[in-house]
């Protein structure tokens, strides 16, 4: 979120509210920077990349199929 939408997060709720340290998220996102969350997206990017670079690579036969609802007529 923090590269997301900045604006969004609410680092003082954390500092305030140290219960919420740890839930659904790591230990350090109270030190948290929105160019910490740039690293992270773009780490997660290359990762999902090679990911489905792999999978193109070893199953070429298989058929293209898209079934989520975006592509769906209403």
């Amino acid at each position: 979120m923090m590269t997301a939408a900045a604006e969004t997060g609410d680092l003082q709720q954390l500092k305030d509210n140290p219960d919420y340290i740890g839930v659904a998220s790591g230990a350090d996102e109270v030190d948290s920077t929105p160019e910490q969350g740039a690293i992270w997206a773009e780490q997660c990017s290359a990762a999902i990349a090679a990911e489905a670079k792999w999978l193109v690579d070893n199953y070429p036969d298989l058929p293209i199929r898209v079934s989520h609802s975006r592509n769906q007529s209403s």
